[in-house]
C-alpha cells in the first residue's frame, strides 16, 4: 500500500512539473510575441511618423516654391528667383560677365541694415540687385530685378513689347500701383505678395510693357 502511495505521489509530482513546464514555456512565447508585436509597432509606427514628416517638409518647399515662381525671370531655359543665393545658381554662367559690377556697404542712414552689402550686375536689358548681411558679405541672394529687355520674360511668359491685354490675360488679378497716374495705358501695374514684401510691376507706356520690375522689401 505504502509503494502504491508512493508510486502515485511520483506519478502526480512529475505531470505537475509537466504541466508548470508547458505553462512557463507558453508564457515565454506569449511574452516574446507580445515584445515582437510592440516592437514592429513601434518600428512600424516611427516609419509612418517619419514619411508623414518627410511628406509634410515637402509639401510645404513645394508650396513655398509655388509662391516664389511669380516673382521670377526666365533666362535660357533656367529661372532666377527673388531670394536665390548666388553660391547656389551661378549667374555668371547663366548670364555671362556682367557689363558692370559693383559692390555697396551700407553706411550712415541705412538703419538696421548699415554694414550689409548690395552688389549690383548689370547685364544688357537686365540688372540684379544682391543682398548680404553686415555679418557676411560672402554670399549674397537676389533682392532686386529688373528686365528692359525682351530677351527675358516672367513665368508666365510675359516680355517687354507685350501689350496691357495680353498682360491682364495672363495675370488676371493684376491691379493699377496707386501712384497718381489715372491713365490706364500709362501706369504701372503690379501683383504682390504683401505678407511676404514680394512686388512683381510692370511699367506700361503706350499700351505696351517697357519694364518689369520684381523685388523684395526688407520690412
Amino acid at each position: 500500500m505504502k509503494r502504491f502511495s508512493l508510486m502515485l505521489f511520483i506519478v502526480i509530482f512529475t505531470v505537475s512539473v509537466i504541466l508548470i513546464g508547458v505553462g512557463c514555456k507558453e508564457a515565454a512565447e506569449s511574452a516574446v510575441q507580445e515584445t515582437t508585436t510592440s516592437d514592429t509597432t513601434e518600428i512600424e509606427t516611427t516609419a509612418a511618423e517619419t514619411t508623414v514628416t518627410s511628406e509634410v517638409n515637402s509639401s510645404t518647399e513645394s508650396e513655398a516654391n509655388n509662391q516664389l515662381i511669380d516673382y521670377s525671370i526666365n533666362v535660357n531655359d533656367e529661372v532666377i528667383s527673388i531670394f536665390d543665393w548666388d553660391n547656389e545658381i551661378d549667374l555668371y554662367q547663366l548670364l555671362g560677365d556682367p557689363i558692370n559690377e559693383d559692390v555697396q556697404k551700407l553706411g550712415e542712414g541705412s538703419d538696421t541694415f548699415i554694414g550689409s552689402f548690395i552688389k549690383t550686375l548689370k547685364y544688357e536689358g537686365l540688372e540684379i540687385k544682391l543682398f548680404s548681411p553686415a555679418d557676411n558679405g560672402k554670399t549674397y541672394w537676389i533682392i532686386d530685378i529688373k528686365v528692359s529687355d525682351d530677351s527675358y520674360s516672367t513665368s508666365r511668359g510675359i516680355k517687354i513689347g507685350d501689350s496691357l491685354e495680353t498682360l491682364k490675360d495672363k495675370y488676371p488679378s493684376i491691379q493699377k500701383v496707386l501712384d497718381g497716374r489715372t491713365n490706364d495705358n500709362n501706369c504701372a501695374y503690379e501683383i504682390a505678395d504683401r505678407e511676404g514684401y514680394l512686388f512683381l510691376q510692370f511699367e506700361v507706356r503706350d499700351g505696351s510693357i517697357q519694364q518689369i520690375h520684381i523685388f523684395h522689401l526688407i520690412p
